[in-house]
């Protein structure tokens, strides 16, 4: 739903920074178009930064069980071999350091 809510209000920013320039004189649409997607896309980094950040917290909620995508259990599996790889390594630090 906030993703939703975001992309709602980059294309609100997008057409309202288009029609200003348009009213203050820019005429060439193609041209009008393009300042607006740069001006409106500046303006979204400091105005929609709360949207953003919860679009970020609700990614972390990540399903768990059978209702997983395959693709997030190969991630599991990719980070529960990190994880024991990374616990070996630091096992064999430790015991050269105590040697």
């Amino acid at each position: 739903m906030a993703l939703l809510r975001y992309t709602a209000l980059r294309v609100a920013l997008f057409l309202g920074t288009a029609i200003a320039l348009y009213l203050v004189g820019v005429k060439d649409l193609f041209l009008c178009a393009l300042i607006g997607i740069l001006v409106s896309g500046l303006v979204s980094l400091v105005i929609l930064r709360n949207v953003r950040s919860q679009i970020g917290a609700s990614k972390d909620h990540k399903p768990k069980g059978p209702w997983k995508s395959p693709l997030g259990r190969i991630s599991d599996r990719i980070d529960e071999s990190a994880s024991a790889e990374d616990e070996a390594d630091d096992a064999a630090r430790a015991q050269r350091e105590q040697s």
